[in-house]
């Protein structure tokens, strides 16, 4: 096991570090029994409501939805299971808050461990487009949230755990060394999801970790990552959350290294690019006031930055 200096290390360095084994394998495994009866659960339902025809008696986590979904498209299955976990205590306590995990993150914040409420568990089938992100910065959703909930924007180290062996032919996350050193950049809409501008987009592939169950990726909120398809004959089925850190942890990367502090409306830059991809890449003063008005309608509905079942909530 890394020592929590090697840790930090890492993170300042590369912007993500892949801990082995770091989390408790009966929680896994509970973790796993969890999903495998909500995959029940809904496999049901969906043969019910005529969806699929056939769920077999397979509802495993590996082929259960694969083989329940194989005469449709692999999209129209589920893709989040925020609402099966999010009353869960294996989840939210046993596996969100793991004592090895949350001890290390301790010793490199130097303060108790804080776990946000904003996580995902996802399922990935073959052949599915719909969870494929694009190169990003986690800052960028992040920022969007909480501007939207009218709260102070809070900085992230992230964490990516596979509750299956994940790898590049699974759709296994893939991180940038070194981008999170460059701080925050802009960002544009590509689809349903958000995307690094093609100026700063890398013109090298990343490097995409061999995972085991109990293994995590911890990384910055200004790493870029992605995630490309699955392209093996099994579900990818991960959970990622994140921890609190603040500007003056060392872990922390600046958000803007060369020193450029933008005021006002210019401060969230990449939000006005994204007002531009809406508006054909209008002036500056009508993406404002767009973003003004998105925002005050969001605040208004009291709605996050989701995308249906999608959600990074």
């Amino acid at each position: 096991m890394m020592t929590p200096d090697a840790v930090r290390d890492e993170l300042r360095e590369h912007g993500y570090v892949v801990m082995r084994g770091i989390i408790d394998p009966a929680a896994i495994a509970r973790a796993r029994a969890h999903l495998e009866k909500a995959v029940g659960v809904h496999l049901d339902q969906a043969c019910s409501a005529g969806v699929i025809h056939d769920h077999c008696t397979d509802q495993s986590l590996e082929t259960g939805l694969v083989r329940a979904y194989a005469d449709t498209d692999p999209d129209a299955a589920p893709v989040s299971w925020v609402a099966q976990t999010k009353s869960s205590f294996v989840f939210q306590q046993l596996l969100f808050r793991d004592a090895s995990l949350c001890r290390l993150v301790e010793q490199l914040l130097g303060r108790p461990a804080t776990v946000v409420s904003r996580f995902n568990v996802r399922s990935k089938l073959p052949g599915s487009e719909s969870v494929n992100f694009p190169w990003h910065q986690d800052h960028a959703y992040f920022r969007l949230q909480y501007l939207m909930r009218k709260q102070p924007v809070r900085r992230l180290v992230g964490v990516w755990a596979p509750l299956l062996p994940a790898d590049s032919t699974s759709g296994v996350i893939e991180l940038h060394p070194g981008s999170h050193l460059r701080g925050f950049v802009r960002h544009r809409r590509a689809g349903d999801f958000l995307t690094v501008s093609d100026q700063f987009r890398p013109t090298t592939g990343g490097e995409a970790p061999s995972l085991e169950p109990g293994d995590v990726v911890l990384f910055t909120d200004l790493t870029m990552h992605r995630s490309g398809p699955n392209l093996s004959g099994v579900v990818r089925w991960t959970a990622d959350w994140a921890f609190e850190m603040t500007e003056g942890d060392t872990i922390c990367p600046q958000l803007h290294p060369t020193g450029e502090r933008a005021t006002g409306w210019h401060r969230p830059r990449w939000l006005l690019g994204v007002c531009d991809e809406f508006l054909g890449r209008a002036g500056p003063a009508v993406a404002r006031g767009l973003l003004v008005a998105l925002v005050a309608l969001a605040a208004a509905l009291g709605v996050a930055a989701t995308r249906g079942n999608r959600s990074l909530l």
